[in-house]
């Protein structure tokens, strides 16, 4: 650099070279974002569509099963894929216990006692309303299920028609039956996500299932009951 003195000249060079660090770094940083964000959303993309729920709620009887069972309780969860943001497929798990019917203990003259039930199903569901962080489904679909009935031993004077033995079970019970069948259900269910930009969102369902239970033992043919859950999925 004519006419600059040697310090001159290297503190010019020096500029020069802050410049060029500063405007390469600016340019990197842009680049270097937007790759990190295309990796990371080329590999979550998949991660959107899937969804994850868990709840719990009461169950009730309804149909003619409402003569032999009680009002009960149900825990359970999901896993599923959201193909569009109208249509998914929901992988539901739940249990459920309610208390054998007053009718039947007081025939029986058994104290107490009560029905579990275990159903695994597969059910499509179908946002027909959205608005907002509101919206509103309807989903149904069908699977397995479990009836595990359980009579507690009874007082003095019990007429016992049902598998009697003269000492309880292991566990303090008169007997078990089982039963396994499929299930089908059908319900709505309804949705609010608190905050925009968050994942999760609240849940409340309500699905009518039938346990096609084929039995002349309690509790007899074709369980039907109203499982309504409420709890959250993300």
């Amino acid at each position: 650099m004519p006419g600059l003195s040697g310090e001159a000249r290297r503190r010019v060079v020096n500029r020069i070279g802050v410049c060029l660090v500063a405007a390469v770094g600016c340019a990197m940083v842009p680049a270097h974002g937007q790759n990190a964000t295309g990796a990371l959303a080329t590999k979550t993309e998949p991660l959107h569509h899937l969804e994850l729920r868990a709840g719990g709620g009461w169950t009730a009887p309804v149909g003619g099963t409402g003569g032999i069972m009680d009002q009960g309780w149900n825990v359970g969860g999901g896993v599923g894929f959201r193909f569009t943001h109208r249509i998914g497929l929901m992988l539901n798990g739940q249990f459920q216990q309610a208390g054998i019917g007053s009718n039947v203990l007081t025939f029986d003259l058994i104290p107490n006692g009560n029905y579990r039930m275990w159903t695994g199903t597969l059910d499509p569901v179908f946002t027909y309303w959205q608005r907002g962080k509101y919206s509103g489904y309807v989903t149904g679909g069908g699977g397995y299920s479990r009836i595990l009935t359980t009579f507690n031993w009874p007082s003095s004077g019990a007429q016992c028609y049902f598998f009697c033995s003269n000492t309880p079970g292991p566990g303090g019970f008169m007997y078990h039956y089982s039963s396994n069948q499929p299930v089908y259900d059908g319900g709505l269910g309804f949705t609010m996500r608190p905050w925009r930009g968050h994942r999760w969102r609240a849940y409340a369902e309500a699905r009518y299932e039938d346990l096609m239970e084929n039995s002349d033992l309690a509790p007899y043919r074709n369980v039907q009951v109203i499982p309504v859950t409420v709890g959250v999925e993300w």
